[in-house]
């Protein structure tokens, strides 16, 4: 079985305090570079949609690890009027690929899996029937 491969990259954002995001987000396990420029930062790697953390014990022993969601990070730390652009693309040995965007606002976080966008728009424009576009697919 082939390993299923992704990047993803944002937008510049700014937060409304840089400390407390860098230390929320630097106690996970991601496989991403988070970047601070004169734009504001930017996040890019591999999937980090979501990301790991260790779970301790009233005791301080490890006891496990939680998902946590990346984005919901992102989201509660961006300053009021931020938007946030997140591409995605992945592949798994030209077998399946695809091409997601994500919108992060500090109120809504929107996805659109392009090729779902695109086979919507056909169908719209009238290029392709609803039951075309629902068995179009593009995999081995």
């Amino acid at each position: 079985m082939a390993n299923y491969e992704s990047r993803m990259r944002t937008s510049y954002f700014n937060v409304k305090d840089e400390d407390a995001f860098l230390n929320e987000i630097n106690e996970l396990e991601l496989d991403a570079d988070i970047e601070k420029t004169d734009h504001g930062f930017i996040l890019l790697g591999s999937d980090f949609t979501y990301g790991s953390q260790e779970q301790l014990d009233e005791n301080g022993d490890y006891i496990g690890e939680k998902e946590v969601s990346v984005f919901t990070i992102i989201q509660n730390h961006l300053k009021e009027g931020e938007i946030v652009l997140v591409n995605s693309i992945g592949y798994e040995k030209m077998k399946y690929l695809h091409g997601t965007s994500f919108i992060i606002t500090p109120k809504v976080v929107l996805s659109v899996c392009a090729e779902e966008a695109v086979k919507e728009k056909a169908v719209e424009l009238g290029l392709l029937t609803k039951d075309q576009a629902d068995n179009l697919e593009c995999i081995l």
